[in-house]
């Protein structure tokens, strides 16, 4: 469930191409699994913010799907809060995403 406030952008806007390096995504979530068995999203967001926003958060949520490690818990949701290009404050609530290290 996204939630934001009134915006003068055009739904056109939520198409637009934004590119996320995935592989630098991946990085910042194995470093964080150096040195714990497991991290959440939100963790993980609040040590790196959103920098691409909503398309940031869905690569996130793609390598989550990806990786049979992860657990996507849809009883546990968690709010993540990023700010736009604009400086307006977003918010998703989605499922709590468990990263977890390989054993």
């Amino acid at each position: 469930q996204l939630e934001a406030g009134e915006s003068l952008a055009t739904p056109d806007a939520l198409f637009e191409q934004t590119w996320v390096d995935r592989t630098l995504l991946q990085g910042r979530i194995r470093q964080a699994l150096q040195t714990r068995d497991q991290v959440t999203l939100a963790t993980l967001l609040e040590e790196h913010p959103l920098e691409h926003g909503l398309a940031e958060l869905v690569a996130y949520l793609s390598l989550a799907a990806e990786d049979h490690r992860s657990v996507i818990d849809e009883a546990r949701p968690q709010t993540v809060h990023w700010q736009d290009a604009h400086g307006i404050l977003r918010r998703a609530t989605l499922p709590q995403i468990i990263f977890t290290r390989a054993h």
